[in-house]
């Protein structure tokens, strides 16, 4: 009992890009505000120590000149800045936030063999590597898909694990990549859904995917989908950029209407109006999609696959995962041409309603550091 009041009264630094601490934003600042609520929530007391990335004209030359993974991105200045606010505030645990600042771990603990230090996961680097290399190797450079560059991130993300104390993952397949990379203590935290309903305006035949189209999963995914749509009379309405991208698989498929980048207000008006939200992932991807725990809190049916579900608490009774592009069509077309909203709506009321609330969050992440 002593130790888990000792571990909520512990002094907590967190490390973070400033850019992932901006309130707005895609996955990775959703994530990271996501990891902030749930140790405010802990009773932590919380400093934070925010960089930006290096932009010093040798900096900026080496990484051009000598690229490496995870080199040059975090200023020299940070290491010097957490061990002071460590040492001044007798910090007990650093949490490392992303892959970037997970880099630090090896020089933090050269200096402290003591502190505990904590990394904060959006996801495995390697797992998008490997994803774009097997899926689309054109889309990186011939650099990032060689040999070196390809060992060079494994084995960078290998070293850094030896010197972390623990990992905290969004996703159940995540854990098993930080051990397979070497995390030694790792923790699960499914991810919260905020409900905020839209209004009920669904149009027959009408279905919308929100998507980053540059992001080789995402892209990969819609045309998979498309492809095993083609003979369907259900239209496909494409939010996200990058523009250019967004309107060649329009002009691609003429299932797909390409809505453009729409800001949160317009989003929500044109999201009223579908039957159902698609997040077509069939591959092994990194992270949890964030943007269904939006669809859910929307009320709107999120219909995707094991692999597009990462990181949620889900029942398959409720709302269905299916396995292939061609079950994910068949899916599609059996809700959105359903013509019992309401019930398919109380389902994903009920998949939303099984995550856990910040609170609950945070008694798993306190319990986690009452083991140290």
């Amino acid at each position: 009992m002593n130790k888990l009041i000792h571990s909520i009264n512990s002094n907590i630094l967190f490390v973070s890009n400033a850019d992932y601490l901006k309130p707005n934003g895609g996955g990775v600042q959703w994530c990271t505000n996501e990891y902030l609520k749930m140790m405010e929530a802990s009773n932590l007391n919380i400093s934070i120590c925010s960089y930006s990335s290096d932009m010093n004209l040798f900096s900026r030359v080496k990484r051009r000149l000598l690229p490496q993974p995870f080199k040059g991105i975090v200023p020299k200045s940070a290491i010097s800045e957490i061990i002071s606010i460590t040492r001044a505030r007798k910090i007990s645990f650093i949490a490392l936030n992303n892959t970037e600042a997970c880099s630090l771990a090896s020089q933090i603990r050269e200096i402290d063999k003591q502190i505990k230090i904590l990394f904060l996961s959006h996801g495995a680097e390697i797992v998008d590597l490997v994803n774009q290399i097997r899926i689309d190797p054109k889309s990186i450079s011939r650099l990032k898909r060689s040999p070196h560059w390809i060992g060079r991130t494994l084995r960078d993300e290998i070293y850094q694990r030896q010197s972390l104390d623990g990992a905290i993952c969004i996703s159940k397949e995540d854990v098993q990549f930080e051990r397979w990379l070497g995390s030694r203590n790792t923790l699960f935290i499914p991810r919260s859904i905020h409900i905020n309903l839209l209004p009920n305006r669904a149009k027959k035949h009408r279905m919308g995917i929100v998507s980053t189209l540059d992001h080789v999963p995402n892209r990969s995914g819609i045309i998979e989908l498309a492809n095993a749509m083609t003979n369907s009379n259900i239209q496909i309405r494409l939010v996200g950029g990058p523009t250019s991208i967004g309107e060649k698989l329009a002009s691609l498929f003429k299932s797909i209407y390409y809505c453009g980048r729409l800001s949160d207000s317009d989003l929500k008006i044109e999201a009223s109006t579908w039957r159902a939200f698609a997040n077509p992932i069939f591959c092994q991807a990194r992270g949890a999609s964030t943007k269904v725990a939006t669809a859910l809190g929307w009320g709107i049916p999120v219909l995707t696959t094991p692999q597009g579900a990462r990181g949620y608490e889900w029942d398959t009774e409720a709302l269905p995962l299916a396995s292939s592009p061609k079950d994910l069509a068949r899916l599609v077309q059996m809700v959105v041409s359903d013509n019992c909203r309401s019930t398919w709506r109380d389902r994903t009321l009920h998949v939303a309603s099984l995550a856990p609330s910040i609170d609950a969050q945070a008694s798993l992440f306190r319990d986690f550091l009452s083991k140290f």
